[in-house]
């Protein structure tokens, strides 16, 4: 009888370490392929991170544009001095600036061509 036992006891650890094994195989499998899928995934996320990226800088680029074509309008140091020599060689005339009412742009503008005639006849 203390045979049987010892047979069966036997039989029993090797039917559940063979389980076992089975077990871990499939488990090492399925990990596998866990691993594998996430792996494809975060490829996938990183190009389209870098897709993203590509037209951020696409857009940023044209919103560089647009704020710079919505930035006032105002003549530059060097343009300044170009118009008052060229009405300076007009003679001792002034010349007359006017801007529309409520517009800053338009009044920093004429501000500027202001400037460039005082530069060019030392009067407004």
């Amino acid at each position: 009888m203390g045979g049987l036992l010892v047979i069966v006891g036997v039989a029993g650890e090797l039917w559940i370490g063979f389980r076992s094994s089975k077990v871990e195989t499939d488990l090492r499998e399925e990990t596998g392929k866990t691993i594998s899928e996430t792996n494809e995934r975060a490829a996938q996320a990183e190009q389209a991170a870098e897709s993203l990226k590509q037209q951020n800088l696409i857009l940023e680029s044209e919103l560089l544009k647009l704020r710079k074509a919505a930035e006032p309008r105002r003549l530059t140091g060097q343009q300044k001095a170009t118009l008052a020599r060229l009405l300076r060689a007009h003679g001792p005339d002034g010349v007359v600036v006017v801007s529309a009412m409520m517009d800053p742009e338009s009044g920093d503008l004429a501000d500027d061509f202001d400037a460039a005639g005082v530069a060019a006849h030392g009067k407004h």
